[in-house]
């Protein structure tokens, strides 16, 4: 045995064969109803990070008998008994979280405790999913301080540990009950013998009292010792089992020891691992590394100084102070063997295990040393080891369809001369996988089967070559050792049909995303990406396709998207196809109803009569009453004429409402009387009675009279100088038209921007005025409101430059 590996792989060896002859007992105690339990390791699960979220369920294998591996009938058990449990934590996510595992009793739900020195084979508390996902865990049941009980089952429950950032999305699954079931028969502590009656105790005489004492002075109040504060909780870290290269050390030689941290190491700042080689005294320790990479640490450890023979050395997982001056804070250890030979003459031989069959320690033994020298006898050769492939065979057998998992099944047979465990090794065709491995323990003479499962999915169409060789150190066969296994597949020909189509909502209305569903399913061999495509009524929309994943016999779901709105109401024909089918479905598209209404008709700035050029500003409240949102036409017309003057284009949604503005320029029509209305148009309007506002009357003429005049007729009185005040008495087409004069024919001021002057009265703007016509160059609104209470006929942009324009 060369390699830290391959012991590693040897102790995982003895741990499967031994789960394989105790589930064959526990099936033999078990109802029949009880299902096959599953042996070694798939090694298919693969941890990343893609997600937080996922499912973890836990199922309980079995119950074995370790020694002889022979379940009892009846299934009695007592404290001297070595009593396994055997279990396995499912994931196929691919987080990164810790997981404790609880094992309780199903009768008496006492704590099952763990009698096996390596809590990690166990995983109880703060186990990496990455390490335990799809393996097998077991643990020592400890009878000694567990209720005596009958038809005791296993309850194991799994839980995330709520310092992981994951969801668990499936909960019902976390809980386990194993099938076997045994009777706790401990030997019950003898019980205590009643004593004997004892006779009363006479009366004693009475006693004369005692004097009361002199008083004692009270005793001080101690002074109050602050409360100790609560000390900080430790991450909780576990150290896995310890593998050493070489496996048999030389002294004076470096040996490589390595260990995985598992548990909250993200926590741990600073972690370290210690090797102690004198238990005696750890304070300064042979060697010391701090994990790295997979949460390996790996310590080069200088043998010099040390005994041959067996060593036992500690490995601590510490927080080093924050000085020199600073203790350490110590984790977790753990303990561990290693045999170092006062030269390279020790060969290993095997295992050394304890009492209750646990593996402690490895055996060794010199190396026989030769001379050349004929007095001395030649020494007795170690044990033979020979070890080879007897058969290999797939299922199915030869070719597969892309996708199917093909059992690869490998026969290995011991010829030696003792027990060993035969490390068999698959390598799959592509490197991207990792090759995996099957060590059973196989008696001398006898063969062992190993099965391996291979996931075609993600290769390619055609013939693969799959290798198989044994790792044993120093195997003296002449047999078959490595082989190769040629197997083809061949393209997945997708049988599938179409279950349902459905659309959402049910009776779309032109303008709504309609989401369309296809389901169908898999009638082939194997699991597949069923194409869905979906043709779309109309030409210019190209088809689309979804490869939703169906299991054999399951169904799977494509969905899609239809945008209405340039499409008409009425009935359209859509195509699903899938390989083999393809059916039609038509939908009916309803119009999208509206409710388009029209009021409050009227012109917001005038005068009256209007003149033939004036500009005259209408507005009309559009509302759309309807469920709907849509699209219409306003349209001003002319009723007497039975003529449109404009139109306008407005979108409402539902129980909107909207101010429409038209500008007649009146320059281009006659004079004459006119009477305005405003018509509101959509082609899917529900009442039509409410389409029109009322009719509002205009006159259109070619000219104003203006005239002007003076506050007084009266000639009497008046002298020479005297002032007068003009007035205008009808208003112009534009105010700023009336010039006032002097007596000397100068022009003095407008009426539109008067000035007072005491030579002529001309009347003065109110302070209202001025301010209104300030705030009118701050919004359209107030423009529109400025023109209606002045009258003023002029277009806005002249009116109020500085308002912003209105929305139409």
């Amino acid at each position: 045995m060369g390699s830290a590996l391959q012991r590693t792989a040897f102790l995982a060896l003895l741990l499967a064969a031994a789960v394989a002859i105790a589930a064959l007992a526990v099936a033999a105690a078990t109802p029949a109803s009880g299902a096959d339990l599953p042996f070694g390791r798939d090694g298919s699960v693969g941890v990343g990070q893609d997600s937080c979220s996922g499912d973890v369920s836990i199922t309980v294998q079995g119950l074995y008998d370790r020694p002889g591996y022979t379940f009892k009938d009846p299934p009695n058990y007592s404290e001297e008994d070595n009593l396994g449990i055997f279990y396995q934590v499912n994931y196929s996510g691919s987080c990164e979280f810790n997981i404790t595992v609880e094992l309780r009793g199903s009768v008496s739900d006492a704590v099952i405790g763990n009698t096996d020195a390596e809590d990690g084979m166990a995983c109880l508390t703060g186990c990496d999913i990455a390490d335990v996902a799809g393996s097998y865990l077991q643990a020592g049941w400890d009878l000694e301080n567990h209720p005596n009980t009958e038809e005791e089952h296993v309850v194991a429950t799994v839980t995330v540990d709520s310092t992981s950032n994951f969801t668990d999305t499936d909960t019902s699954n976390n809980s386990a009950t194993s099938t076997a079931y045994i009777n706790i028969v401990n030997e019950e502590p003898a019980a205590t013998p009643t004593p004997t009656a004892v006779p009363p105790t006479p009366t004693p005489t009475a006693v004369p009292p005692t004097p009361t004492p002199t008083a004692v002075p009270a005793t001080p109040t101690p002074t109050a010792v602050p409360p100790t504060p609560t000390p900080t909780a430790l991450p909780k870290v576990n150290l896995g089992v310890p593998t050493t290269e070489p496996e048999v050390g030389v002294v004076g030689e470096t040996v490589k020891v390595e260990t995985k941290v598992t548990g909250e190491v993200a926590a741990a700042e600073g972690l370290e691992v210690w090797l102690c080689a004198d238990l005696s005294n750890c304070e300064s320790p042979t060697a010391k590394a701090a994990p790295g990479t997979n949460r390996l640490a790996s310590l080069t450890w200088n043998t010099t100084g040390q005994s041959p023979g067996t060593i036992t050395y500690q490995l601590l997982a510490v927080i080093p102070g924050s000085s020199a001056d600073d203790d350490p804070t110590i984790l977790t250890t753990k303990e561990a063997e290693i045999v170092l030979s006062p030269n390279d003459a020790y060969v290993m031989m095997g295992e050394r295990e304890d009492t209750k069959g646990k593996v402690i320690g490895i055996v060794a033994q010199p190396k026989p040393v030769i001379d050349t020298l004929p007095i001395y006898p030649t020494p007795t050769p170690p044990p033979r080891i020979d070890a080879e492939i007897i058969d290999i065979y797939a299922s199915p057998s030869g070719q597969a369809m892309l996708g199917q998992h093909v059992e690869i099944s490998v026969t290995v047979r011991n010829n030696g001369d003792y027990a060993i465990n035969i490390p068999v090794e698959l390598t799959f065709p592509s490197p991207e996988k990792q090759p995996e491995r099957r060590s059973p323990r196989v008696e001398p003479g006898a063969t062992a089967t190993v099965t391996f499962t291979w996931k075609t999915r993600n290769y390619d169409v055609g013939v693969h070559t799959v290798r198989v060789r044994l790792l044993v150190e120093g195997n003296a066969t002449l047999g078959d050792t490595a082989t190769e296994l040629l197997f083809e597949l061949a393209r997945v020909e997708v049988d599938a049909s179409i279950v349902s189509i459905s659309v959402s909502p049910p009776e779309p209305v032109v303008g709504q995303v309609v989401t369309i569903t296809v389901r169908a399913r898999n009638h082939g061999p194997v699991s597949a990406n069923i194409p869905v495509t979906l043709h779309f009524p109309s030409t210019d929309k190209q088809p689309e396709t979804r490869r939703p994943h169906a299991s054999v016999g399951e169904t799977a779901t494509a969905t899609f998207e239809w945008r209405t709105s340039r499409y008409e109401p009425g009935e359209h024909t859509f195509y699903a196809t899938v390989p083999g089918e393809l059916r039609p479905y038509v939908v009916t598209l309803l119009p999208p109803t509206v409710d388009f209404t029209v009021s409050d008709l009227r012109a917001v700035s005038t005068w009256e009569p209007v003149v033939k050029g004036d500009w005259v500003e209408v507005t009309a409240l559009v509302s759309n009453l309807g469920p709907y949102a849509g699209s219409g036409e306003v349209a001003l017309r002319d009723k007497m004429g039975d003529r449109t003057m404009y139109r306008k284009s407005v979108s409402l949604e539902p129980n909107e409402s909207r101010t429409v503005a038209f500008t007649w320029k009146t320059l281009r029509y006659e004079v004459g009387e006119y009477q305005l209305q405003a018509i509101a148009h959509s082609e899917h309007d529900l009442e039509r009675s409410n389409d029109g506002s009322d009719a509002v009357s205009f006159m259109v003429l070619t000219h104003r009279d203006i005239t002007v005049g003076f506050e007084s007729s009266q000639p009497e009185g008046r002298v020479v100088g005297d002032t007068a005040k003009a007035g205008i008495y009808s208003a112009p087409a534009y105010p700023s038209d009336i010039i006032a004069y002097d007596s000397s024919m100068m022009a003095m001021s407008g009426v539109a921007h008067p000035v007072s002057d005491t030579r002529f009265g001309v009347p003065h703007q109110s302070t209202e005025s001025e301010t209104l016509r300030r705030d009118a160059q701050r919004s359209g609104l107030q423009c529109v409101e400025y023109q209606r209470q002045t009258g003023a006929s002029q277009p806005r942009a002249v009116l109020c430059p500085a308002a912003p324009p209105l929305v139409r």
